[in-house]
């Protein structure tokens, strides 16, 4: 570790913290029990772990007068579409604390059996074959999309560009 990130323990921690709830997110994207709640926990944990990330930056460098200025220069340098994914995420975090929810859809897609991913531990008499030379069999996936006026995209999608935000905000303020 450099000088530098000595300097922001508390910010890198949220951000590990944001990675490891991204990481959770998208293992729970790949469950087949459309029951389970784990994909909207886990969101819910992302967002607030990411919103967290610019609130302990601001402590670590010392509060508002030093971290301001930087913050404000830094985000002069993104593009519009990068400040509408910031501008989106930080809302939905908003929108959950407050309210309990998020603008997100839980939808039954067909994907190709071939794209479903076998765990570690899964038992190998489940496994899933098919003869002949027919087209592959395909298989219902749920699939999260953000879904607010007309836009609708993929909450992993999203999340992900997100959190990349976020490390290149720590790296470069």
């Amino acid at each position: 570790m450099n000088a530098r990130m000595a300097v922001i323990p508390q910010t890198l921690k949220k951000l590990r913290e944001a990675r490891f709830f991204l990481a959770l997110m998208k293992n729970a994207a790949k469950l087949m029990d459309f029951e389970r709640e784990d994909f909207e926990f886990y969101l819910n944990a992302f967002l607030s772990a990411g919103r967290s990330v610019t609130f302990c930056l601001c402590s670590d460098l010392g509060g508002k007068k030093i971290y301001k200025p930087r913050f404000d220069l830094w985000w002069g340098k993104l593009n519009d579409e990068q400040h509408d994914e910031m501008d989106f995420l930080r809302d939905q975090r908003n929108l959950a604390l407050k309210t309990g929810r998020t603008d997100v859809v839980a939808e039954i897609e067909m994907v190709p059996i071939t794209q479903i991913e076998m765990g570690p531990r899964t038992d190998p008499r489940y496994s899933i074959s098919w003869v002949g030379e027919t087209e592959v069999p395909e298989i219902g996936m749920k699939v999260h999309y953000f879904t607010s006026g007309a836009t609708r995209e993929q909450v992993i999608a999203k999340c992900t560009r997100y959190f990349e935000l976020l490390e290149k905000l720590v790296r470069e303020i």
